[in-house]
């Protein structure tokens, strides 16, 4: 911790004169190489000024706090304060090891090493007929449900301590050679739990670029802990001022995200146009088959984050034998329902707020898309190749899929 001389990115300098892009690559290249995290700061964004006037003033950050990942295990909550710079060129910098930390109520979200439980089936199919409702009110049942089910089995470390401990008992009996068959048990029982141990770090690193290889429970479990660590949200600025508390952060997103996708209702009932409305109305999609929603489920990732229910893509596919009906019909009530509501100004504002250009809505709507799979899907694509590129391809069907599906 302290003044290392040199910045990490670009956004890290104010000044007229551009930076030193040489620089910059090779510094995060060297604390990649150490394996050492920036563990990100609270307060001003800049720690160095040269104390000038004008286009000759520069201000950087120089001085941060690294830590290894043994550091982030054993002082998760390691907070980094900016304190004011006033009787030096640097601002001095405080670390908290641990700070009062809020601990948020977790919410259920379903562990793909489960899949793996030999009663995994019998549980699950159980906790979602136990109920004869709708099928939100069968996901919050059955996410409770496998919550308890997951408790009286134990974590998988400390299943992992439990059979470590019979081996351990195994091999210090003076009767060991009489033992050798539950020797090779509980090996394999534990080389089952080390598999699960993987699947659980798998899950929250994020690694999508690793397809297959060696079991390495201690790569995915650093990645998880840099994961965590960058994704950590201390405050944000609002238009009330910066905030560090948990309730008002999660109230400024869900009031972003509410606004951000949300249509103008006052125009709406203002509009007095038969057939303005009726040019505006979105064509109702067929709905895709029972094969098709397979199909798409297969074709997204298993470890993506869930929806609100925190059921994920790989619930739904190992559970698809007995619960392909309830999603099909799901689906299905959805198309009947929901595109009675859904307007083509909705799409239109939706699609400009996630930065397409304004005649791609008018693309969408020329072509009447017919569902997801309908027959001018090959057409779609084209269009939006020309709005986004190749590249972006990706990120507007997840979000085409996300609206009209």
């Amino acid at each position: 911790m302290g003044d290392l001389n040199d910045i990490m990115y670009d956004n890290e300098k104010l000044s007229c004169s551009p930076v030193n892009s040489s620089r910059i690559s090779q510094f995060p290249r060297h604390i990649h190489n150490l394996g050492l995290i920036d563990l990100g700061y609270n307060g001003p964004a800049y720690t160095w000024s040269n104390k000038k006037n004008g286009c000759d003033l520069v201000l950087e950050r120089l001085d941060r706090c690294l830590a290894n990942v043994e550091w982030c295990m054993l002082f998760p909550h390691t907070t980094v304060y900016h304190l004011p710079m006033l009787y030096s060129d640097h601002a001095p910098i405080i670390a908290i090891l641990n700070p009062i930390h809020h601990h948020p109520k977790k919410s259920f979200k379903f562990e793909n090493w489960w899949i793996s439980e030999k009663d995994f089936q019998k549980e699950a199919q159980a906790g979602w007929s136990a109920i004869n409702s709708n099928f939100h009110s069968k996901a919050i049942h059955l996410g409770k449900h496998l919550s308890t089910w997951n408790k009286k089995k134990g974590s998988l470390h400390s299943q992992l301590k439990q059979v470590e401990n019979q081996i351990l008992q195994v091999q210090s009996n003076a009767n060991r050679a009489n033992l050798l068959h539950e020797e090779k048990r509980l090996e394999q029982l534990h080389d089952a739990l080390m598999s699960k141990l993987s699947d659980f770090y798998k899950q929250r690193a994020k690694k999508y670029w690793i397809q297959q290889g060696d079991r390495n429970t201690s790569f995915f479990q650093q990645a998880v802990h840099k994961r965590r660590r960058k994704n950590r949200i201390a405050g944000i600025m609002t238009r009330d001022g910066w905030t560090i508390n948990p309730d008002n952060i999660a109230f400024t997103f869900i009031s972003y995200f509410n606004n951000l996708f949300s249509s103008n209702t006052a125009d709406l009932t203002t509009n007095t146009n038969e057939e303005a409305d009726h040019n505006n109305q979105l064509p109702a999609p067929t709905p895709p088959t029972e094969d098709q929603i397979l199909a798409l489920l297969k074709g997204m990732k298993k470890d993506a984050s869930p929806g609100p229910d925190g059921l994920n893509v790989g619930f739904y596919i190992a559970a698809w034998p007995w619960i392909k009906q309830d999603v099909t019909e799901m689906v299905h009530q959805f198309y009947n329902t929901a595109f009675d509501r859904l307007e083509w100004c909705f799409i239109a504002e939706a699609l400009q707020r996630k930065g397409f250009h304004e005649s791609l809505s008018e693309d969408i709507q020329s072509n009447h898309i017919k569902g997801a799979f309908g027959g001018q899907e090959a057409t779609m694509n084209n269009k939006l190749k020309e709005y986004v590129g190749d590249l972006g391809m990706t990120f507007a069907n997840l979000f085409l899929e996300e609206v009209l599906v």
